[in-house]
Parts: C-alpha cells; sequence; structure tokens
C-alpha cells in the first residue's frame, strides 16, 4: 500500500514545523531535544522508533574556506558526523 499525503509542505524553520504539528496539520522531522519538549508539554507525539537515516549537508563559502572560524566549524562537523 503506497500512501501520499494530501498535502506537502516543507519548512527549515522549526517554530514553523512545530506549529504546524501541535496544531494538528502536520507530520514532521524534527531535531530530537526539540521534539521532546513538545512532547513532554502534551502537545505532540513522537515516534521513538528509527527507521532509517537522513542525508545532512553542511555548506559554507567557498570563498571563506581560509577563515579560522570555518576551519574551525568543518572540523567540528567532521568529529560529529565521524560516528
Amino acid at each position: 500500500m503506497a500512501l501520499k499525503p494530501v498535502k506537502v509542505t516543507m519548512a527549515d524553520h522549526e517554530p514553523v514545523v512545530a506549529t504546524l504539528v501541535t496544531a494538528g496539520v502536520g507530520l514532521a522531522v524534527m531535531i530530537e531535544d526539540e521534539a521532546l519538549v513538545y512532547r513532554e508539554a502534551g502537545q505532540a507525539a513522537v515516534w521513538d522508533e528509527i527507521v532509517g537515516t537522513v542525508d545532512l549537508n553542511f555548506i559554507y563559502d567557498r570563498r571563506r574556506a581560509k577563515e579560522a572560524i570555518i576551519g574551525a566549524a568543518v572540523d567540528t562537523v567532521k568529529t560529529v558526523w565521524a560516528d
């Protein structure tokens, strides 16, 4: 059985996503810590089962690659995502 949503909205601003979910008009993939806040407040249900993975990308302006802050961010992402 292939289920398809009636409408699809994409948002990258977490409060917008949370508003849709807590209003009962949406389902979302959220940052776990933020989703748990809504669950603890009784505003949302969180499905705890892991069913797959999500590809993440880290991007930055190539012209800024030699800046210390960019280098530190890249190193941090490499360390965190190494797992």
